[in-house]
């Protein structure tokens, strides 16, 4: 059952959902596919509509929403929970909320992955993803991309060279901006 919100906890979950509802359905769906992705990103705004004393008082909010999308990722597809025809299972807020929520991610903030979509190749955009969104280790990548520890690690360390490369001309480009 949702809390009672006052006024301001209305308008701060209004202007999380306008901001961020779209980046977080981008994410659902490549990870979930497009019919789970709506469902997915409901279910991140009922999950802080329910917490909403800890999403107003937490200091990066942007992150709480990503990182609660990716427990709402992990309990629908890590936890394997598919009837016998393939369909996800109805899951509860309950159940995801098991995973918690922590500001652990090595991109503070992962906009900056949908912003590199148009930057990368697909196959190093796809070694992001893996890296970062999903979590996977350089071992676990090695066999998604069919290639041995170390090209994938040479890989991977050329695709970061090339975002950090990206983000500090897009920082010199916003800072010029602020002036």
């Amino acid at each position: 059952m949702v809390k009672h919100m006052n006024s301001e906890q209305i308008t701060l979950l209004d202007k999380l959902y306008d901001t961020y509802s779209e980046k977080l359905y981008i994410i659902a769906r490549y990870r979930l596919g497009e019919e789970y992705a709506k469902d997915a990103v409901q279910m991140v705004f009922l999950i802080a509509a329910k917490n909403i004393d800890v999403v107003f008082n937490h200091s990066n909010k942007n992150l709480w929403l990503y990182k609660t999308m990716n427990n709402v990722i992990k309990q629908l597809l890590y936890n394997k929970k598919y009837t016998s025809d393939k369909k996800l299972r109805e899951v509860s807020i309950d159940q995801i909320m098991v995973f918690g929520v922590s500001d652990e991610y090595e991109f503070d903030n992962l906009g900056i992955i949908l912003e590199l979509k148009n930057v990368l190749r697909e196959k190093e955009y796809r070694y992001v993803t893996e890296r970062f969104v999903n979590g996977h280790s350089n071992q676990e990548l090695a066999g998604i991309f069919n290639m041995s520890y170390s090209s994938i690690t040479s890989f991977g360390t050329r695709v970061l060279k090339k975002v950090k490369k990206y983000l500090e001309k897009r920082d010199k480009t916003h800072s010029k901006i602020d002036k």
